[in-house]
């Protein structure tokens, strides 16, 4: 009888671990959904990079550590707000050396620091974004592991 009381609660505890991996590809999915909303950003404060207000109430109601997960599983959202980012650099550039506007050539510095750790993500290195608390998450555009279901 024991042995088949260790089979039943095996099985058990196996199609509840299937479920949980279930649970967890949808809950990537949808928020990865989530994520592509326009009004998500990335914003330099001063050589840090930070969540916008809408990005930061998403990051606290999913908590960091899932936010970390899904952006390294899908480093394509993560390169759409870098390249907002970029973007930025390249209008205050233009603008600086065209218009000679001191605010865009005193924001210059942050931006080419911005472009360095842009270049290290665009060849497999880490981005780090800083939250409240001195917290951290690091992104890898190319992860280190990844989950297969």
């Amino acid at each position: 009888m024991y042995i088949f009381y260790q089979k039943e609660v095996t099985l058990l505890i196996v199609g509840f671990v299937k479920e949980y991996f279930n649970y967890l590809k949808n809950l990537f999915y949808f928020m990865d959904e989530i994520l592509k909303d326009e009004s998500l950003a990335l914003i330099l404060r001063g050589y840090d990079l930070v969540p916008n207000s809408s990005l930061a109430t998403k990051i606290a109601i999913y908590t960091p550590e899932i936010m970390e997960t899904i952006l390294t599983q899908h480093p394509k959202i993560m390169d759409k707000w870098l390249q907002k980012l970029h973007k930025e650099y390249i209008d205050n550039k233009k603008i600086c050396d065209f218009e000679n506007d001191p605010t865009a050539c005193f924001n210059l510095g942050t931006y080419e620091e911005f472009e360095k750790n842009l270049k290290s993500w665009e060849e497999g290195g880490l981005i780090k974004i800083t939250l409240p608390a001195n917290k951290i998450i690091r992104i890898s555009k190319s992860p280190i592991f990844q989950l297969v279901t």
